[in-house]
This record gives structure tokens, sequence and C-alpha cells, in this order.
């Protein structure tokens, strides 16, 4: 329902992001991004391209990523071989699909920051390192047109990247004794952009309509028990694939390095330290601001996931290189063991009914995600031949947990906030379901019926055989 509020063409750019500054939220790029929305232009086929669109930019913002901390020590086989061990592991657990890559309204306020995040730091760093004036400074002024870009999308955001620049200048105050100019002062632009994005007055019209917001106690101590809960709910999994990473790329890659001379200058403990520092603070605006902890509004949970995975490897990765000149690791029959052991359990998480992946294949083999496509492009056809000023349209009987967020309601309804965007996008008085939605169905329930299915048609199948050779 908010994509297809925000395909309806309101006022010009400017005084749209001045009056959801007000009114709304601060999140000013976010605002910019809206306008980039297919169903502005009714195109519901760009619509349905833009995920794929978002997801090949995100697998390759993370390579990218990835190639230019490892291009000295590893050939592309293996940059591409740990981008997509990360991929898959987010991917895995991604706490929901549909508002990361599917729901227009989401992504583009919490993914594609994300993915211009994994595009700053390479920038920045090289804007840090290079003796080259004229480059410096060009890098410079497009590492702060990104940060000022991430910023105004949305909170988490915000806070992952002023705890990365926070985080550079003071490892490298601390590193080589000295202030670095280009950190400050986009340590001082990030700070008055944020401040900007938080003070907005529509923030505090916001904090209304949550009925537990602004509450300090839960705010403070709930953050503690969330944060804890992040390493157990993620965990099982992030240790099998640490064991194989170690083992495979990590200590090779601490060894190269060691052998090389050139070290990622990094202080461990407080690179750890910002690690659980961002968990702990991510909780805080969450409870903060709305009363609930980020595991109830999952888009946000998403990028809180994807940086704890990075966060993780990145910190696993510091431990090895400053381990590995005490810590003698040889290829003995228990690493090799652990190596294959961990390899194979990597191979079967796909298969297991409880991870993103097996719903995924579980929603097209079944034909689900087919049928759900059909139903909803059958409903907009019905109302865009409807002649009248208001009309009831069919549930869906097919809901694709992969893809699906939210629908329309059944029931006349004037004041439903997603009956009331969706009739207006389409130029109707009111659209509503005529029943109820079923609920999203497990995959175990999925798999049931599906076999039924099949079980069916195959006996039908040989009945109708043995009728024809009678």
């Amino acid at each position: 329902s908010d994509d297809f509020g925000l395909g309806i063409k309101q006022t010009k750019l400017m005084s749209k992001i001045v009056k959801a500054y007000k009114n709304r939220n601060g999140r000013y790029f976010q605002t910019i991004m809206a306008r980039t929305n297919p169903l502005r232009y009714h195109s519901f086929r760009m619509y349905k391209v833009l995920p794929i669109i978002l997801m090949c930019l995100f697998v390759t913002s993370i390579t990218l990523f990835i190639y230019y901390f490892l291009r000295k020590y590893y050939t592309l086989k293996y940059i591409f071989a740990i981008s997509f061990l990360l991929v898959f592991l987010f991917i895995l657990q991604m706490p929901s699909t549909s508002e990361g890559f599917f729901w227009f309204s989401a992504y583009i306020t919490y993914m594609v920051p994300a993915i211009l995040t994994f595009i700053l730091i390479p920038i920045l760093l090289k804007a840090i390192s290079t003796n080259y004036y004229f480059l410096k400074i060009v890098l410079s002024v497009v590492s702060t047109i990104l940060c000022v870009a991430i910023i105004g999308s949305n909170e988490i955001s915000f806070l992952i990247v002023d705890l990365l620049i926070l985080f550079l200048y003071i490892n490298h105050k601390l590193v080589s004794k000295k202030h670095n100019l280009v950190l400050l002062i986009l340590l001082i632009v990030c700070l008055i952009s944020s401040i900007f994005e938080i003070l907005a007055p529509g923030n505090f019209v916001r904090l209304t309509t949550f009925e537990y917001s602004n509450n300090f106690v839960l705010s403070i101590f709930g953050s503690l028990f969330l944060t804890a809960l992040s390493f157990i709910r993620w965990g099982i999994p992030l240790l099998i694939v640490s064991v194989f990473y170690s083992l495979y790329f990590g200590i090779p890659l601490s060894n190269r390095i060691a052998i090389s001379k050139t070290n990622f200058i990094i202080d461990f403990r407080l690179s750890v330290l910002f690690f659980l520092a961002f968990i702990y603070l991510s909780n805080i605006i969450f409870l903060w601001s709305t009363g609930s902890s980020p595991f109830a509004a999952k888009r946000g949970l998403n990028i809180i996931y994807l940086f704890f995975i990075l966060g993780w490897f990145f910190n696993l990765q510091f431990f090895l290189n400053k381990q590995i000149g005490t810590l003698k690791i040889q290829q003995t029959k228990i690493s090799q063991l652990l190596l294959i052991a961990s390899i194979l359990l990597v191979l079967l998480m796909p298969f297991s009914l409880n991870y993103n992946i097996s719903t995924a294949y579980i929603d097209l083999i079944s034909g689900k995600a087919k049928k759900y496509d059909n139903e909803l492009n059958n409903r907009y056809q019905l109302i865009d031949s409807c002649k009248t000023d208001s009309l009831v349209v069919p549930a869906l009987s097919n809901i694709p947990k992969t893809i699906f967020f939210r629908d329309i309601k059944e029931g006349y309804m004037k004041k439903d906030y997603n009956n009331k965007l969706y009739s207006k996008y389409f130029g109707k008085s009111y659209i509503y379901l005529d029943s109820k939605n079923p609920e999203i169905k497990s995959n175990q329930e999925t798999l049931k019926e599906f076999g039924k299915k099949k079980r069916k048609k195959w006996f039908d199948a040989k009945n109708k055989k043995q009728n024809n050779i009678k």
C-alpha cells in the first residue's frame, strides 16, 4: 500500500521534502528516492524488474567492497567465493526478504543506503590514503555526498556512517598520533546531517503514534537483552560458516598478510568495541522511537543483521591477523575434519526448511509465486476495466512468503490506511477484498499440499491411462 501511496503524483519535490520533514520524518533522501517509484508512471513491469536490479547491485557492491580489501592477497576467484559466502549467509537468515528486496518503500529506505555504504567505504579509504591532492579532493567530495545521502535515509544507516567515520578517525589518531583532516571534516558534516535528521519536527510527530516510545528504562536495559539475543538468534550458522572461513580463507589470508608485511592497521579492541556499540545503539533507536524491538520491524533488522555479519567477519579476520604470529595453526587431521564438517554443514543449510533459501525454492516449485503474480495481474485488469467509482476484488489464494509483505483488507473501511492509498492510486472511492486473505502457510504445509496435488495428478493420469487401455 505504501508503494501505491508513493506512486500518487502530488506536489513538487522540494515541497514534498519540506512537508515530509515537518510532518512525518527527517529522512530527506528517502523522500527523493521515492520519486523513482515506477508506479508513479504506472509501470508495473518496471516495478517487478527493480528488485532484480537491486539484488544485482547488492551483490556487485559487496563484491567490489571485498575486492578493495583483498585484491593484493587473493585472485578474483577467491574474492568471488568470499563475497558469495557473505551474501549466502545474509540471504539465509535475512529477517525479511520481502521487506529487503521486494517492498519498494522499504528497500529505498534501507537497502539502497546499505549499498551506498559499501560504495562509500573504499572511496573514503582511498581519499585518506592517496597522496594526489586533486584525487583526494574529488574522493572527499564524493564521500561527503554519499554520507549526507545515507544519513538522510534512515536512523540505522546514519548510525552506521557516524560510527564508521568516528572509528576511522580515532583509529587513525591512535595509530599515526595525528589528526586526519579529511576524516575530521567528514565527521563534522556527518554530525550536522545527523542532527538535522534527528531534530526534524516530523520525527516528534511520528513518536506520538507509538504508545510505548520514549521509554528510557526500556531502551537502555532492553537493548542489552536484544544485543545478547542477536548472537543467540544468528549464532549457529554464523559459527559454522566462521569455521569454514577461518580454515579455508582467513588463516591463509593472515599468512599472506604477515609475509607481505602490509597488515591492516586496526586497533582490534577498538574495532570490537564499535561493533558491539553498533548492535546496542541500533536496538536503542528502535526501542526509544517505537517502544518495540527491531525484530518487529524487520526491514530495519535486515540492515542490522547485514552489518552484524560484516562486523563479525572483519573482527574475526583482525583476530586471526593479530594471533597468526603466536598461534601456530597447522594442517592437522583435526583441522581437516573441521573443514570438511563445516563444508558439509554449509552445503546442507539451504535445504533446511527454516531458512529463506528453502522458502524461495518452495515458493517457486509449488507454483505459489506464479499463481500470486497471475492473481495480481487479474486484479489490476479488473480494476482497469471497472467503470464504477468503487469495486470489490477477490482475495488472494496463493501468498508466497518470499515476496509478499502487505495487501489491502476485506470489507469497506473508509479510514483504513492501506485501502485508502490503494483506492486513491487507482482513482476510485474505495477498493477492498471480498474476503480475508489466507494466512501465509509454512514450508512444511506448502510441501505437504504440493505433494498431495502431485500424487493426485499422478493417480489421475494413471487411472486415465488404464481406462484408455480397457
